[in-house]
């Protein structure tokens, strides 16, 4: 679900107090994304 949806049906005012709150980065998600943002170069 993208996070101004979430951030609307939890009743935030706006989606960064929705990440502030509710997303929480993983190494080794972050670890993913660097090798296939490093294909992408």
């Amino acid at each position: 679900m993208d996070v101004k949806t979430l951030s609307e049906l939890l009743g935030h005012k706006n989606p960064t107090v929705t990440l502030k709150r509710y997303a929480h980065s993983l190494m080794e998600h972050k670890a993913d994304m660097m090798n296939r943002l490093g294909k992408l170069l």
